[in-house]
């Protein structure tokens, strides 16, 4: 899993809308990463 950052977050937007199961995936990799 790539290291999340504000940037890449924008840039996953556009994969959200074609993969939904990224706008589960990416909100939980980010709440992981801030816990770690």
């Amino acid at each position: 899993m790539r290291g999340i950052s504000m940037g890449e977050r924008t840039e996953r937007d556009d994969e959200i809308s074609r993969a939904p199961e990224e706008s589960i995936i990416v909100p939980l990799g980010t709440l992981l990463w801030k816990n770690l």
